[in-house]
C-alpha cells in the first residue's frame, strides 16, 4: 500500500494501479480516471486520387484528412468536478475548511479561557455557593442556583472572547493569509482576482462579517436570526459554484489549496 498523499490532487489509485483517483486532502474520493499514455503518431498515408463527387454511388462527404492534428482527448469526468479559481488554482475542499474551522475554534476557545476565565469564575461563584452539595441538590435547588448566575461577568467573558477571535483571525490573515488551522492543513485565503497575502481591507470585511454574526447571536430575539445566518454561512460553500461562504462573498475571497506569498 502506497503512502497516503499529504495534499489534494490526482494520484495513483491504491485499489487499481491502472487508474488515477482524486484525493481531497483528507479522504480518497470516488472520482477516478484511467491513466493516459501518448499514442504513437500514425504513419503518413497517401491520399487516394480525387473522385468525381457526382459519380453514381459516391458520397459527397469529404474523406478525413490523415494529416490533421488529432483532437484533444475528452476531459475526465472526475476532473470536471475539480473546482479552481479563475487562474487555475484548486479550491480547498469543504472537508478541509471544516477541519480548519474546528482547529481554530479550539485554539480560540483555549485562549479565551486563559484570558477571560476569571470572568467565568466570578459569574459561576454565586451558583456554586448556592448549590452547596450537588449530590443532594434537587431540580428546584439547581434552577434557583442558576438564576443567581452573574450575567454581567458572562457578558465580559463574551466580549473578551469576541475580541480575541477578531484579533486572531485578522492577524494571521494579514500576515500569512491563513489561520493556524488552515496552515496545518495546507490551505489559505486569497482574493478572487489575484493571488497573494490578503490586504487589510479584505481581511477586515471577512473578519467583521463573522464577528458581527457572533455578537448578534448573544442578543435576545435577534439571536435566532443571527444563528440561522451563521449556519447558512457555514453551509453555503456546499452549493456555491465558487465554493465561497457568505463571508467570502462579502470580502471577495476564496479558500485555495497551498500557501500564499507576499
Amino acid at each position: 500500500m502506497s503512502e497516503q498523499p499529504t495534499s489534494a490532487g490526482w494520484f495513483d489509485d491504491p485499489e487499481n494501479p491502472d487508474q488515477l483517483r482524486y484525493f481531497d486532502g483528507i479522504l480518497w474520493t470516488k472520482n477516478v480516471t484511467p491513466k493516459r499514455t501518448r499514442a504513437a503518431a500514425p504513419a503518413p498515408q497517401v491520399s487516394p486520387p480525387p473522385q468525381n463527387p457526382y459519380a453514381a454511388g459516391h458520397s459527397t462527404t469529404p474523406a478525413p484528412n490523415p494529416y490533421a492534428a488529432p483532437s484533444a482527448p475528452p476531459v475526465p469526468v472526475g476532473a470536471r468536478r475539480l473546482l479552481t479559481t479563475a487562474d487555475g488554482i484548486p479550491l480547498a475542499s469543504y472537508g478541509l475548511r471544516v477541519a480548519a474551522y474546528i482547529i481554530d475554534s479550539i485554539i480560540v476557545g483555549l485562549l479565551g479561557l486563559l484570558v477571560g476565565g476569571w470572568f467565568l469564575v466570578k459569574a459561576m461563584t454565586p451558583v456554586l455557593d448556592a448549590l452547596g452539595d450537588l449530590a443532594t441538590a434537587t431540580p428546584d435547588d439547581i434552577n434557583a442556583a442558576i438564576a443567581l448566575l452573574d450575567v454581567r461577568y458572562v457578558g465580559y467573558y463574551s466580549a473578551v472572547a469576541l475580541i480575541l477571535s477578531m484579533a486572531y483571525n485578522f492577524f494571521f490573515l494579514t500576515r500569512w493569509s491563513a489561520t493556524p488551522g488552515k496552515r496545518m492543513l495546507g490551505i489559505s485565503v486569497r482574493r478572487t482576482d489575484r493571488a497573494g497575502i490578503l490586504d487589510v481591507g479584505s481581511a477586515s470585511r471577512r473578519v467583521a462579517f463573522t464577528s458581527l454574526l457572533s455578537a448578534l447571536g448573544n442578543l435576545p430575539f435577534i439571536g435566532f436570526v443571527a444563528l440561522a445566518a451563521t449556519v447558512a454561512d457555514l453551509l453555503w460553500p456546499l452549493s456555491d459554484p465558487r465554493r465561497q461562504a457568505l463571508h467570502d462573498k462579502v470580502a471577495d475571497t476564496q479558500v485555495v489549496v497551498g500557501h500564499q506569498k507576499r
